[in-house]
Formats: structure tokens, sequence, C-alpha cells
């Protein structure tokens, strides 16, 4: 939770210095007659609290996951944050006494531009895996499925021509056999093919490997002293 918290702890001088966000206990430790300054991204605005904080800076924007189904890519876009991501924003400060909180937009802006709430994540993301669990569990009709918030047709639609490349789907829109498979593991569509592909190519552990990497994300750490 704490992945894109970069802590800056600056002296009278003014130099400042970054602790690594892989050592959390020492970013968050108070400073010794130091003024502290903690940088985060939206990751941490529901789940940390930090003692001590006397104000709070809300630009008013946020980086979030989009997918576009048209494009069939993922992004990750700054967007205007939702007047219930203001209002919650505002209590990271004075939790433990009387704090200010600085929101760098207009009371206009607040209630012209900003949506009440946030969109859903079920309404932005791929929902490639998501179709291929319903259509193997045999639910054809996914337009018109009772979701209590559902996603666009347009998302279900590219989802369904992503299955159908990749031979879950007949000319129908009906399951094949290979579309079992694939829902048994949890991954994107394209990776569970690619897996299942692998088997018949003899190259299982070099995709199982490629695979592992995909999902984990970044797996280097490179100290700051280090760089160039």
């Amino acid at each position: 939770m704490l992945k894109g918290l970069l802590p800056l702890s600056a002296d009278k001088e003014g130099r400042g210095c970054y602790v690594s966000s892989l050592h959390p206990s020492k970013a968050l430790a108070p400073p010794w007659r130091k003024r502290k300054v903690v940088v985060a991204t939206n990751i941490a605005e529901a789940s940390l609290t930090i003692d001590g904080i006397l104000y709070f800076i809300d630009p008013g924007f946020a980086k979030q996951n989009v997918y576009n189904p048209k494009r069939g890519l993922d992004s990750l876009a700054i967007t205007p944050i939702s007047q219930a991501s203001a209002k919650q924003q505002a209590g990271r400060a004075g939790r433990t006494g009387s704090r200010k909180c600085y929101h760098l937009y207009t009371e206009s802006a607040y209630g012209n531009e900003m949506s009440p709430t946030s969109i859903l994540e079920i309404q932005r993301i791929n929902v490639g895996f998501t179709t291929l669990t319903m259509k193997a569990m045999r639910i054809n009709d996914l337009l018109s499925f009772d979701f209590m918030d559902p996603p666009s047709p347009q998302a279900f639609l590219s989802a369904m021509e992503q299955l159908y490349s990749l031979g879950a789907l007949d000319e129908e829109g009906l399951l094949t056999k290979l579309v079992r498979k694939m829902a048994e593991f949890p991954l994107d569509p394209p990776l569970s093919k690619m897996l299942l592909a692998s088997v018949d190519l003899g190259c299982s552990d070099e995709i199982l490997t490629i695979i592992a990497m995909i999902q984990t994300g970044n797996v280097f750490y490179r100290p700051r002293e280090k760089q160039a």
C-alpha cells in the first residue's frame, strides 16, 4: 500500500534526502529537528494515516488506470478527483488536532467540474477476465446481466472480440473447449492462451518466467546514490 510514497526530509540549508519506499518504517519515523514533507499518490488515500501531519495540500488531480476499449490499451491518466475524494483527502490532516487542508482549485470547479463520486474500477478497467469467467459459467447474455454497476457495452464487445481472436469463442459468441482451460488461470486471457500454447510448443518454463515477470511488475531496485 506504500508504493509510490516518497518522503523527503529537508534541513535548514534546504538540502533534501529521499528515503526509499522499500523501508516505510524509516520513511515515516519522525525526523529529529527537521520538517517532514510526505509526497504521496492517491494510492495512500484511504489506507494510510500518519500522525503529526499539520498541513495537507490537495491539487485536485489523481492518476487512475483507465482502459480504452477502442484501442485495447491501458493507460495511467491524470484525471480530476471526485468531490468524495476531496472530502476524504481533507481528513488526512486534523486526525490528532487542529490542522489545515489547502485545495488548489476554486469552489466553482469543485461544484461544477468534479463528479460527486469516483468512477468505479469495474467501469474503467479491462473486463476481459470478467467476460472469460462469465462465459465459463455459461452466462452468455452479458449485456443484460444484472450488475450493480455495469461496465460499458463497448468494453464487453471489445473483450468478446479479443476472446474470439484467441479462439475462446466461436463465430456465434459461444464458448469453445479452450475457454474452460483459460478460465482456470487467474490471468488476463492473452496470458492464459499463451501459457496453454506453450505446452504444445515445448517452452512452458520460459513462458512461465515471462508471465511471472509481467504479473509481478518492477522487480529491480536501484538505490538513489547509485543512480547516474
